[in-house]
């Protein structure tokens, strides 16, 4: 078990493949289950589900159940996530050898010409070698497709090399490899630049930490890091590993995480993460995630991941990149029946049956993209979900996290029905010790600055999107919201002008209830972001409907939603209202994003058309269930997501006009005579970089 929290666990299984979809049907089918979602490239297996109705044990029973060797025996695994699967750097070294000899071949041809007025050169010789040598990857290619039974750009190109060669025009069939070969090295060179710009914008981790070893600092590499290390980190020293504050103080630079310039205090009990700056002081932490595990390991992870998944659009840059490749090869044929020239066949064959600026249009923008995106903090899951974004019409927002920004704060107490303020407050305290909603935190705050400290309990209850049932001192408690009322059946003070009035004036109202009635209430104020109503307005200009979609009571809800000119508000949502409105908008033929902070949001995160989770530093839930996660702390990020994804969908349109009209009017000009094989070369170099240079655009420091 990597990861639980009420109503949600992770598992990670032994195997993978067919094994793990199995176990993701069976749990499916357990009464209570919400969803199931496995990931094969992490081997784990994600499931929501109803804790009235099942618990984690009867999960991983069933499991166990089902094959004892597909599941290890229950053991936590702290808060880290499986371990990172790392994609490989594209290698320069082959596409690098092959065009230098390519180049060299080409050369020392050229030298001969000039000084000696030397012939073409034959098949055997030292440029034919070279050709043999350079066609030897698309041959490959094509021995696989003659197995599989199709043909492809690689195949038809080796078959044309080969057959130039052949034909004596060895001259000819080394222009065509060293082209080809050429635009390899600029793709791979791309993706290499891409990969290289994340890692730039995440930093290594330091190669050496100090670790307390029986009250001795010592220097360890951080390969050798083990979880329950104690790290002693002074004032300049860049933090290895994820982990707690258990001694000191200091003043933490995150801002390669979250985007905040300002420095973090952190104290006892803060939560640290690799990659963040120790500016001053002295903290020891105990480590709880190293090396792949790190959450810096797992966003470089997400965000290589994301460079291999193809989207829509680069498969329609392929299918569009096979038909210029038949087009090509019937106009080839036709120019040379027409004319009887092999030199101007081979002058159409260059430009036209050789796409490799269509094929990257689509594949060298999404990449850029993505790259260009993880350095604003913006991490896309794929090329599809960059996509989607750029096409969604409707917005739904969550409120608390995400329309209001800063931590929520107790702004009024009132009690009921015999309890004193120090009371309910005490009782609120000890309920919520273990909760970590942002309301649940305002509660805890609040009793921390009056000095209070919780109560032990014997039992404490999670219902997602309504609050906590909880026993403290032999007393059954209960802190949430209406639906928690109702749940258990707690009469409501109707009637009551306080609840009102607090909803009204924009507080979210928290009831407390003890032995079947409500004793206090509490009212949330939660400040709305600098930068919401920009980021509606932005929405709304784009041609965007907005949704506010929150588990607050109408008159909250209303109260916000008129503040910021939302036209369109759900109240008293569950997270499984909030997924059922998603499938209810993509029923109506609308696109919709889900925009949220956590693990409320994840189940209308998996039913939108693109899940975006804000401020998702540290937070695994919403690394996992959405397909853009914001690692900044503003909301303006949503805004630059669509901003970004809209513009990648214009350069590829740009791209595909660049590489298809120079592919028309190069075969054209070949076919006619005014256009000769060197300069079709030219041409065919000319528009692939003209592709690549447009798509670089997307990895400027301004993306948006």
């Amino acid at each position: 078990m990597v990861h639980t929290v009420p109503g949600r666990v992770r598992i990670r299984c032994v195997h993978g493949g067919e094994r793990l979809r199995t176990a993701q049907t069976l749990v499916e089918g357990l009464a209570g289950v919400t969803y199931a979602r496995s990931n094969p490239a992490c081997r784990s297996l994600v499931v929501v589900f109803d804790a009235s109705q099942l618990t984690t044990a009867a999960i991983l029973a069933a499991l166990l159940a089902m094959d004892p060797a597909q599941c290890r025996e229950p053991q936590t695994l702290g808060h880290c996530a499986c371990p990172a699967r790392r994609i490989e750097e594209p290698s320069l070294r082959p596409h690098a050898v092959r065009f230098g000899v390519l180049t060299a071949a080409g050369l020392w041809m050229l030298g001969r010409k000039v000084l000696l007025s030397a012939a073409a050169p034959g098949l055997v010789s030292p440029v034919g070698a070279a050709v043999l040598f350079g066609v030897l990857p698309l041959l490959k290619s094509m021995a696989k497709d003659v197995r599989r039974g199709k043909v492809s750009l690689e195949s038809f190109l080796g078959g044309a090399i080969l057959a130039a060669a052949g034909a004596g025009e060895v001259s000819t069939a080394l222009e065509v490899l060293w082209i080809n070969t050429g635009s390899d090295l600029l793709t791979a060179h791309m993706a290499r630049r891409s990969r290289r710009s994340i890692k730039a914008m995440l930093k290594e981790t330091a190669h050496h930490t100090f670790v307390l070893r029986d009250g001795v600092e010592v220097e360890t590499p951080t390969a050798d890091l083990q979880p329950g290390d104690v790290l002693a980190l002074h004032a300049g020293e860049r933090i290895p590993a994820d982990g707690v504050v258990i001694s000191g103080e200091a003043l933490v630079d995150s801002s390669s995480m979250t985007g905040r310039s300002e420095l973090e205090a952190c104290g006892v009990g803060a939560s640290v993460y690799a990659g963040s700056v120790v500016r001053r002081g002295v903290i020891h932490v105990e480590a709880r995630c190293v090396g792949e595990e790190t959450y810096l390991a797992r966003i470089f992870d997400k965000v290589e991941a994301g460079l291999s998944h193809r989207s829509d659009i680069e498969h329609m840059a392929d299918t569009l990149a096979r038909r210029t490749i038949n087009i090509g090869f019937l106009v080839t044929v036709g120019t040379l029946v027409f004319t009887q020239s092999l030199w101007r066949a081979f002058t159409v064959l260059l430009v036209m049956a050789c796409p490799c600026a269509t094929s990257l249009a689509a594949s060298s923008a999404i990449n850029a993209a993505i790259a260009g995106g993880a350095r604003e903090r913006i991490i896309f899951k794929g090329g599809r979900p960059l996509e989607r974004f750029a096409g969604v019409d409707t917005v739904c927002l969550d409120k608390t996290g995400t329309l209001t920004g800063a931590l929520p704060h107790l702004a009024a107490i009132h009690t009921m029905n015999g309890l004193g303020e120090a009371e309910v407050l005490q009782l609120a305290l000890s309920a919520e010790a273990h909760n970590h909603h942002p309301l649940a935190e305002a509660i805890k705050d609040h009793g921390a600055a009056l000095g209070l400290t919780p109560q032990g309990h014997e039992r404490c209850e999670y219902f997602l999107g309504q609050g906590v049932h909880a026993v403290v001192d032999g007393r059954d408690v209960l802190v949430g919201n209406y639906k928690l009322l109702q749940r258990f059946e707690v009469p409501f003070p109707q009637g009551d002008l306080r609840v009102s009035a607090m909803q009204a004036d924009g507080l979210t109202v928290l009831f407390l209830a003890s032995q079947g009635e409500v004793r206090g209430l509490f009212g949330v104020a939660n400040p709305v972001r600098a930068d919401a109503g920009a980021v509606v307005e932005y929405f709304r200009g784009s041609g965007v409907d907005v949704h506010l979609v929150t588990g607050d009571e109408a008159l909250t809800a209303q109260a916000l939603a008129r503040d910021l000119r939302i036209p369109n508000v759900l109240v008293s949502a569950l997270p499984e209202d909030k997924a059922r409105l998603m499938v209810d908008l993509r029923g109506q033929g609308k696109r919709p994003a889900m925009v949220g902070d956590g693990v409320n949001d994840a189940l209308a995160m998996v039913e939108a058309e693109v899940g975006v989770a804000l401020g998702s530093h540290g937070n695994e839930a919403a690394l996992e269930a959405a397909d853009i996660a914001l690692l900044g702390e503003d909301l303006e990020g949503v805004m630059k997501a669509h901003q970004l994804s809209r513009r990648t969908i214009r350069i590829i349109h740009e791209n595909f006009w660049i590489a298809t009209g120079s592919n028309i009017l190069g075969g054209l000009a070949g076919a006619l005579g005014v256009l000769g094989p060197v300069a079709a070369g030219l041409l065919h170099i000319g528009h692939t970089s003209a592709v690549l240079l447009n798509s670089a655009r997307l990895m400027q420091k301004k993306v948006y």
